[in-house]
């Protein structure tokens, strides 16, 4: 089991919010080849070179979440202020 670092989410903790109904944005910023391989049900694809230009699609008063790989986690742009959620801590 993993610990989520200050500024990241769980994957356990965003599942329970999927499952509660909670209201947030999910968004997927990994590239559409490993958006296909596997998503999270509902997840908004936005390409995490794509983010910076795609911020209108955001909701800034919305929660949001990104399920990004753990690299992308790491360097993760100042622009965006969502929580994310890495695809190492979900293993």
């Amino acid at each position: 089991m993993s610990v989520a670092q200050e500024g990241e989410i769980d994957p356990v903790e965003v599942k329970a919010k999927i499952d509660s109904g909670d209201d947030f944005l999910l968004i997927d910023v990994r590239e559409p080849h490993e958006y296909q391989i596997c998503s999270i049900p509902g997840a908004k694809l936005i390409p995490l070179g794509d983010l910076a230009k795609r911020m209108n699609e955001l909701d800034s008063a919305q929660e949001i979440v990104a399920h990004a790989r753990a690299e992308c986690a790491a360097a993760r742009p100042s622009i965006f202020s969502g929580r994310l959620v890495s695809a190492r801590s979900a293993t």
